[in-house]
């Protein structure tokens, strides 16, 4: 279990410098789909077990629909900060895995 919130947290955290910095760009598409299916299954788990404030299953779920936007080319300043936060995030999940805390 531990190897996958290590690969899920080394996801993030690729996706969201992805999102800061813009590179990466030709694979907007393919993250699109990850970061959806990842925020879709996570808030969809945390509904159905009554767990209101599953705060990363939600950004991940924006991160998703910032990608969509930016696939049809459409660009806001605030789509680097939700990089940031993602990016933050994937430090976090990563961190905490490691260390067990």
């Amino acid at each position: 279990m531990e190897m996958i919130t290590i690969l899920l947290s080394a996801i993030d955290i690729v996706i969201g410098y992805c999102l800061m910095s813009s590179s990466l760009q030709n694979l907007f598409g393919y993250f699109t789909y990850i970061m959806l299916a990842k925020g879709i299954l996570s808030v969809f788990g945390s509904l159905t077990a009554n767990y209101l404030f599953d705060w990363m299953g939600y950004l991940d779920a924006i991160t998703g629909i910032v990608f969509l936007l930016t696939t049809m080319k459409v660009y806001f300043a605030f789509f680097s900060t939700i990089g940031f936060l993602l990016l933050a995030k994937g430090v976090y999940s990563l961190l905490r895995s490691l260390f067990r805390f």
